[in-house]
């Protein structure tokens, strides 16, 4: 082996290596991610390389059998290249735009990413970011939350293709159990889904804090159809858009808020059809919705539906029964 196929072969092996806590990795499953990149090796020399990192690198193994192999807890890792300013800035302001949409445990494998940029701007101009830069949250109703030991089993049924068996709530039902195949994840507003598959392979949308117990099997997995579409069956039967009904919808809107829809277009092909001393029109193709409607209710009597007229008559219904509702 040259010195240069042994250079990439141990740096392989450094990336491969997790943190401390968050798992291990042994010789044979190193041997085996090697030889998937097309490095044939064998167990003796992955082993050999272990033992010549580990006096160079913080990396060290359990006394499992077979032992583990990881990264120490207070190390970084391997990375490169560094982590400059404006990176680190996106990495940490990305962290505080998920951290209330994403389950702890995967904010917690994120950890050493955000350690290493608020290093990178420990001794900068903007080391006291926290003071000058901050996230507003939009939302009203707090994420529900998926306890970390049911996500990773969700992620490992995911990566290692089992099955596994659930104890779901409903609401207003009584708790079922179920085996299932997960061909995949979802987040919407802070919610994290999980679709399965049934034993006749017809797909089912879990919500994830409804699920009271999880176990994964050690049984295979149906395999997700080559022509299932992860997304259109998630928005679907999230009825959160119905993909292919586009509608030119027409809106009057007060004056004072005409800026926002100038900033962020609310669809494709908007214009500014008129604009008067206090109403202003304006139309755009967008997709017809449930939370199109939740949105135009939003502004109140500061908007007004034209068209089209089908909208505008279940608009006037709904806005008709709160008044009912109110008055």
């Amino acid at each position: 082996m040259s010195e240069k196929g042994q250079f990439f072969r141990r740096i392989s092996i450094l990336e491969r290596l997790p943190l401390q806590g968050r798992g291990k990795v042994t010789v044979q499953e190193l041997r085996d991610h090697l030889r998937s990149m097309g490095e044939e090796t064998t167990v003796r020399t992955v082993q050999r390389d272990l033992v010549w990192l580990a006096s160079a690198f913080p990396i060290t193994c359990d006394e499992g059998h077979p032992p583990g192999w990881y990264w120490h807890r207070d190390t970084a890792g391997l990375q490169a290249p560094r982590v400059d300013s404006l990176m680190a800035m996106t990495l940490l302001l990305s962290h505080e735009v998920l951290r209330p949409l994403l389950p702890s445990g995967l904010l917690r494998n994120w950890e050493h990413y955000r350690e290493a940029a608020e290093r990178s701007l420990a001794h900068s101009p903007l080391a006291d970011w926290p003071r000058r830069v901050v996230v507003v949250p939009s939302g009203i109703q707090a994420a529900s939350t998926l306890p970390e030991p049911q996500l990773l089993q969700l992620l490992e049924a995911i990566e290692q293709n089992h099955r596994v068996w659930l104890r779901y709530q409903a609401p207003g039902q009584k708790a079922k159990e179920h085996t299932l195949s997960v061909w995949g994840l979802v987040l919407q507003d802070g919610i994290l889904y999980c679709v399965c598959a049934t034993s006749e392979g017809n797909p089912l949308l879990f919500a994830g804090q409804r699920i009271q117990s999880l176990r994964l099997l050690d049984e295979p997995a149906l395999p997700m159809p080559a022509i299932f579409c992860l997304k259109d069956f998630a928005r679907a039967a999230l009825r959160f858009s119905q993909p292919g009904q586009a509608i030119l919808l027409r809106l009057q809107v007060h004056c004072g808020l005409i800026h926002l829809f100038e900033e962020r277009p609310i669809g494709t092909k908007q214009q500014i059809l008129k604009r008067g001393r206090i109403w202003c029109t304006l139309e755009a193709e967008v997709e017809a919705s449930p939370a199109l409607e939740w949105w135009i209710l939003s502004f109140g009597d500061k908007m007004k539906v034209l068209e089209p007229r089908s909208l505008r008559l279940r608009l006037k219904e709904t806005t008709a029964s709160m008044a009912r509702l109110y008055g």
